[in-house]
């Protein structure tokens, strides 16, 4: 094992780290901090450096990755956003179109305003349409038309859309989407095959499968 040495304030010659006085001098080493003195320090700095990295990551980092976990975790299972639900529809006939009636949903806190009224044409051309929430808030049945300021273009027919629904902007049993052509103008074709469908926005899935349809002939 090497000797320590350490240099001696009297005369400035090395003596070993043991030393009590200068074997050239004499001068008293007591008191002076020895090389094993300083390591020890060293080693005691950097304990107590991981110890304190340790208490910030137990104390401060651990508890804030839990609380983010538990959060996600949270609104993964509890949220309505979070999951696509699911429908079930009836199809009425109605002249020059169909209604779309939702006899049953999974859950009933999804707002008008997080649905798309979608309407395709053998899965070729499609239109949509987006209710608010607060047309369709006023404590009774109301009914909304998607297209007031005129009729939506499904390739060579017009087609107008009205959502009737309970009154509380949420989608519930017994709320109902129509679409339609105007009297007089051209109609869903009888060799078309349609689908209206509502679409949940924040997923971006199908509530259901909707229905499908063809014009009357």
């Amino acid at each position: 094992m090497e000797e320590l040495t350490i240099e001696c304030k009297g005369c400035g010659r090395q003596v070993t780290d043991e030393s009590v006085f200068c074997q050239y001098c004499g001068y008293s080493i007591t008191g002076q901090l020895r090389p094993s003195q300083q390591q020890l320090q060293a080693k005691s700095g950097m304990s107590t450096g991981m110890i304190v990295a340790i208490v910030v990551v137990v104390v401060v980092v651990i508890p804030v990755v839990l609380a983010a976990v538990l959060y996600v975790m949270v609104l993964g299972i509890s949220s309505p956003h979070f999951h696509t639900p699911l429908a079930m529809y009836q199809e009425t006939t109605i002249t020059n179109g169909v209604k779309m009636t939702i006899t049953s949903i999974s859950n009933s806190e999804i707002s008008w305003s997080d649905v798309t009224v979608g309407l395709t044409t053998d899965g070729t051309e499609s239109v949509g349409w987006s209710p608010r929430a607060r047309d369709l808030d006023d404590g009774s049945l109301a009914s909304v038309n998607l297209t007031s300021t005129g009729a939506t273009a499904l390739g060579d027919i017009d087609v107008y859309c009205w959502v009737t629904a309970c009154g509380d902007g949420y989608v519930g049993g017994q709320d109902y989407i129509e679409v339609f052509t105007a009297a007089g103008a051209t109609t869903f074709s009888s060799a078309t095959t349609y689908a209206l469908v509502l679409i949940h926005e924040p997923t971006v899935g199908l509530i259901g499968t909707g229905v499908t349809f063809t014009g009357q002939s």
